[in-house]
């Protein structure tokens, strides 16, 4: 049975939407699976369980077409295609696995240098790691790392933000050329995302410089949800030092905790898909071309999937994993598992070397119209003697585990909630 479906005066962009997103969403989440927003003539989905119907729903929800460069002629454009296909089969736990060693060596030297001073900017520690990151997994040599962290929005030419992206592009042809110049197949780590580019770029027959900036937009699709992610698990600990001392004892819980943080705040605001032809969602009939907005933070604050407490963060919380901030589709996931890595890396550095994270001053937030984080976090804190990682085991060796009491809270349904 179709029913009429509910309408909504709310600009999703309008500068009290972004201080006030909790109390609108649960406005949008009770009126209906779908809502149509009066000023921006698309539809708003606000909850979890519809939210993952559509994103799952590939047949009747598609992507909005992207723009395509007239001067990349068809064939040019499928050559790309199978660059970018190689690049996602290489993206992934099974490549990246050498990465956890050195994301956690990293992340205790950046924290070591800064902790002892009691205060420090948050949101620029962590771009610099995340940029980092992602610069090795392209395979760039160490001088040209040195270079690049100095050349500022080096991945916006490439990112997924389409205001930042133009405004980088009309300033990066520096940068650009910088790439061109230094970046060459001989030059590269073997095995890396350039290196795999290069290689798939030459077996369809594109211009070794075609390789440069899809390997570079590829690892600069995740790069920003990476980066407000992880400061805005930072924010929530600073505010929440009973989840910070929690963390403290049981190191272990960071991974989670990322997700946690994701999950009631999520980075990505919300994603667009169109109606490939006449649908309905929950008895709301939709026509074809119709454009929704997937509200991923809003899904994440869904009380019919989280509890009464969604709103609450709690690190021991379970099945958080299965919120929609990374992604779902199989690339999303590969691009999760990195994401995570360098979180559990940060996190747990600054839970062995912080007693204790508190807010230093106002945050500078930075919006978009796919977008939410902060530009700059102001983090006090407190500096304690390092502890000690504990060793792995050996083979045929049980590992020692510590027993924390604060482990008990960890239960299903934790006290702490």
């Amino acid at each position: 049975m179709l029913t009429v479906a509910p309408s909504s005066s709310a600009d999703l962009f309008a500068n009290h939407s972004y201080t006030d997103t909790n109390v609108l969403y649960c406005r949008l989440r009770r009126l209906g699976p779908v809502v149509r927003l009066q000023c921006h003539d698309a539809w708003a989905v606000p909850r979890l369980a519809d939210v993952r119907a559509v994103l799952n729903d590939r047949v009747n929800f598609v992507r909005e077409a992207p723009l395509v460069m007239p001067t990349a002629d068809a064939g040019t454009r499928a050559a790309r295609r199978k660059v970018n296909k190689a690049l996602a089969r290489h993206q992934g736990p099974r490549p990246t696995f050498t990465l956890g060693s050195d994301l956690a060596a990293r992340a205790d030297a950046i924290v070591s240098e800064h902790a002892p001073a009691g205060e420090f900017d948050a949101a620029e520690l962590v771009r610099a790691f995340v940029t980092d990151t992602a610069l090795r997994l392209l395979g760039v040599s160490a001088d040209l790392r040195r270079d690049l962290s100095r050349t500022p929005g080096v991945f916006d030419c490439f990112g997924t933000d389409a205001e930042r992206r133009r405004q980088a592009l009309k300033a990066g042809a520096e940068t650009l050329g910088l790439l061109q110049r230094a970046i060459t197949h001989d030059k590269i780590t073997p095995q890396s995302w350039l290196d795999v580019a290069f290689n798939s770029a030459a077996a369809a027959g594109l211009d070794e410089s075609e390789a440069i900036p899809l390997a570079f937009a590829h690892a600069a699709a995740g790069l920003d949800a990476t980066i407000y992610g992880i400061t805005a698990a930072i924010d929530q600990f600073a505010r929440n030092p009973l989840q910070w001392d929690l963390l403290r004892d049981n190191p272990g819980l960071a991974a989670g905790a990322f997700h946690e943080a994701v999950r009631v705040s999520s980075p990505i605001h919300h994603v667009t898909r169109v109606t490939s032809r006449p649908t309905s969602i929950d008895g709301t009939r939709l026509e074809e071309g119709e454009r929704l907005w997937l509200l991923i933070r809003s899904a994440g604050l869904d009380r019919a999937a989280w509890g009464p407490y969604a709103e609450r963060f709690n690190i021991c919380r379970p099945d958080v994993a299965q919120h929609l901030a990374l992604g779902t589709r199989i690339r999303s996931k590969a691009g999760r598992h990195i994401a995570t890595s360098q979180a559990e890396a940060f996190l747990k550095a600054l839970a062995v070397q912080c007693r204790e994270i508190r807010p230093a001053g106002e945050p500078h937030p930075l919006r978009s119209t796919t977008l939410l984080g902060w530009s700059h976090m102001p983090l006090a804190v407190t500096a304690c003697t390092p502890r000690p990682r504990p060793r792995p085991p050996l083979n045929g060796e049980r590992p020692d585990r510590e027993h924390s009491p604060l482990e008990e809270s960890c239960a299903p349904n934790p006290g702490i909630c």
